[in-house]
């Protein structure tokens, strides 16, 4: 298969690259060409990519993307060239030196079975203790349509997906398209996985780990503590807190009938830990 693989970057320069030198170290034979948003990096990344990866394609902006306003621009660079596949990587996953041939197999077993409309999600483990960290994402069984978990052991099919790791077939991409533009940062995987299956396609979890990841526990404060007006202007409009127009427009598409009481719920909880009335939380998906 010819991929492409579609990264963005922020100051992070060792882990991206250490994250391409696992990517172009893969045992396969499948040409892999690198689209890589340079959002604004001011640590020398982008030079230390361009010595000794002459190959990637670099993309750059001024670091107002985020994840998946970077990981929308990085695509659109190579969604008309027609690759076979399009690879989501972030810039923080090392894959094991199989994760390729793992997460192309899957594919092409669901093809042969006549699903060819089909994701395949790269399940990431902690280096530490190899728990599941990333992948793919089922429902759970609550009055909110909303909140979702990782796959148990025994489970395949997916309702949406973390795009930490993620296998998109170009017939999948140009059905469902790119990211969505509504959402700068968080969301914009959750929302894709969601379309794609609204729109027929199937989600799959590869079950043997590609990646080794540890989970980002920074990204998933769950319930941010607000204790001042500028703390809660961050949670309310910047990419990486809970902005407005981004939560209402997940809610309304994804919430059913329901949504507005998910869409206040979040806020509430907000208000509420804010004044130490419930306890922390480590981490939230969706609503």
């Amino acid at each position: 298969m010819n991929l492409a693989a579609v990264m963005t970057c922020h100051n992070r320069k060792l882990s991206t690259l250490n994250c391409l030198r696992a990517l172009f170290g893969q045992n396969d034979n499948h040409a892999i060409s690198v689209y890589l948003v340079d959002d604004g990096c001011v640590d020398g990344t982008v030079d230390a990519i361009r010595a000794e990866f002459k190959s990637v394609n670099i993309i750059s902006r001024n670091g107002d993307l985020y994840w998946s306003g970077g990981m929308r621009t990085a695509w659109s660079e190579c969604l008309s060239m027609q690759f076979d596949a399009y690879l989501w990587l972030n810039d923080d996953v090392i894959l094991s030196q199989n994760a390729l041939k793992l997460l192309t197999k899957e594919y092409l077993q669901h093809a042969r079975n006549g699903e060819t409309d089909v994701i395949v999600v790269g399940r990431t483990i902690s280096p530490l203790t190899g728990y599941t960290t990333y992948g793919g994402l089922v429902r759970e069984r609550t009055f909110s349509n909303l909140r979702y978990r990782l796959l148990l052991a025994s489970e395949m099919y997916c309702d949406t997906m973390n795009g930490n790791c993620v296998l998109v077939p170009h017939a999948v991409a140009m059905k469902v398209g790119n990211i969505s533009s509504r959402f700068s940062h968080a969301l914009g995987d959750i929302d894709y996985g969601l379309r794609a299956r609204r729109a027929g396609v199937t989600i799959v979890e590869c079950k043997t780990p590609v990646a080794e990841l540890e989970m980002n526990f920074a990204a998933y404060v769950g319930i941010p503590r607000v204790r001042s007006l500028s703390d809660l202007w961050r949670v309310l409009t910047h990419p990486k807190g809970i902005p407005v127009s981004e939560w209402m427009a997940f809610c309304a598409t994804h919430g059913g009938v329901l949504w507005p009481l998910n869409f206040l719920a979040r806020y509430l909880r907000i208000a509420l830990k804010s004044l130490d009335f419930l306890p922390k939380r480590s981490q939230a998906r969706g609503g």
